[in-house]
């Protein structure tokens, strides 16, 4: 799949990540996505988009330990039918 990555600017707290898209996906295969810190899945499970929806289920966050350069890598596991656009995930937390 896609992968983007990112270095963590600075330590902090990972409490929640959510996922979003402007334009939904009409069918297929559901959106599929998981974000990695240091190559470990940091939520129980994978974020996934219903046909029809901009908003993704929210997995419980499993490694909330972020520290500074740690490497973060969002990656697409399955695009459906390739009318879902704008996918935006965003990782929220304290210092």
């Amino acid at each position: 799949g896609i992968k983007y990555t990112i270095y963590a600017p600075r330590s902090f707290t990972l409490t929640t990540i959510k996922g979003s898209l402007t334009t939904a996906q009409v069918g297929g295969s559901l959106i599929q996505c998981q974000v990695n810190a240091n190559g470990v899945n940091v939520s129980s499970g994978i974020f996934q988009f219903n046909n029809g929806s901009v908003l993704s289920n929210q997995p419980a966050v499993t490694t909330t330990a972020i520290t500074a350069n740690d490497k973060l890598e969002f990656s697409i596991s399955t695009f459906g039918d390739s009318t879902g656009v704008g996918l935006k995930i965003t990782l929220l937390g304290t210092a």
